[in-house]
């Protein structure tokens, strides 16, 4: 799945792109601002009908490898986001650096 577009010769980011993006930062440099904003996004997927609590997914989640949890949160996002910006929104809290 595609996460970014060139948009007037700028590439964007896709909002599930802004959530692989924490697991990358988390996963990758243990960034703790990218872990919470999953915790974030498990809190969103748990306010949205995924059928369990915050921490349940968050372990879910942290037990994974790392394809299977870009796999997991691609059909998360598409399964259980009905407004993306809200969820990305929420997600990152006031701001979060990745970079």
């Amino acid at each position: 799945m595609e996460h970014t577009k060139i948009i007037n010769g700028e590439r964007h980011v896709s909002t599930v792109g802004v959530v692989l993006l924490a697991l990358h930062g988390w996963r990758t440099e243990r960034k703790e601002p990218c872990q919470n904003a999953l915790r974030r996004y498990c809190e969103y997927l748990a306010m949205h009908g995924y059928g369990a609590g915050s921490t349940t997914i968050w372990e879910h989640l942290a037990g994974m490898g790392d394809r299977e949890a870009t796999r997991w949160i691609e059909n998360t996002f598409k399964r259980f986001v009905a407004d993306p910006v809200a969820a990305v929104e929420y997600v990152l809290g006031m701001v979060v650096q990745c970079q």
